[in-house]
């Protein structure tokens, strides 16, 4: 790692990944090492030479990374409620305070059990390991709030689910109402009769179910009937008559 000899100089000697990195204090020993990594974590030996005699000092190192994003979030079952506590980082402990709770707090990441009657309330998770600390404050009305927009979310998919299937039907029926009532249009003989004081007169009469599907021709009577035409579909027949 790092190695200082006192009869060769007073230059320290660093060695392998740890070029660079190394503080050595040669009036006490101590050393630094600096631009920390996981990877250096382990056990290391210190090796004194004092009056001639060799001293070694073990020393274990654990690097750990510093508490970072806490949150805290809600977990709702059937009947309940409760706050969960979670953050990034190494050998992590977790406590809680707010209303309520024990005077020296609860610990671990499950929290209180909230409820409508503390919503009101704001809990505080700490979380912390021995290179750093980070505290996070929760309103407990906000694990309602979401439960509140999901359920109204819900109910304005239904409506609108409930409004297109009522369009869809009106439309149906429309489109049906109209082809019956084509169907029915399509059905009837019109005759034109021009009668003895020349006026024109138009009669609809219904066709036959069964087939042939044939329009009936009234024959006027008297001898002043005068001229009638009959119209049925695209044919048209004439009667005449003195």
């Amino acid at each position: 790692m790092v190695e200082w000899d006192l009869t060769a100089g007073a230059e320290t000697t660093e060695f392998l990944r740890f070029k660079g990195r190394t503080k050595l204090n040669t009036k006490t020993g101590d050393v630094t090492i600096i631009r920390l990594a996981k990877e250096d974590s382990g056990l290391y030996e210190g090796e004194f030479q004092i009056a001639g005699v060799l001293r070694l000092t073990p020393c274990e190192l654990k690097v750990l990374d510093p508490v970072t994003e806490a949150n805290v979030n809600c977990e709702t079952s059937d009947d309940s409620t409760t706050l969960h506590c979670t953050a990034v980082g190494d050998s992590l402990t977790y406590s809680w305070s707010g209303p309520g709770l024990p005077t020296a707090g609860m610990s671990g990441q499950t929290g209180p059990q909230i409820s409508h009657e503390n919503q009101d309330s704001v809990y505080t998770c700490n979380v912390s390991n021995p290179v750093g600390h980070v505290s996070v404050s929760f309103h407990a009305r906000d694990c309602f709030g979401t439960r509140d927009s999901k359920t109204r979310v819900a109910v304005i998919g239904l409506a609108a689910t409930a409004a297109v299937l009522v369009l869809l039907l009106a439309l149906a029926v429309g489109i049906w109402c109209y082809l019956k009532k084509r169907n029915q249009e399509g059905n009837v003989c019109t005759g034109i009769e021009t009668g003895p004081s020349g006026e024109k007169q138009d009669a609809k009469r219904p066709l036959l179910e069964s087939p042939p599907r044939a329009c009936p021709i009234p024959l006027p009577g008297g001898t002043n009937a005068g001229q009638f035409t009959q119209k049925c579909g695209n044919i048209e027949l004439w009667n005449i008559q003195a």
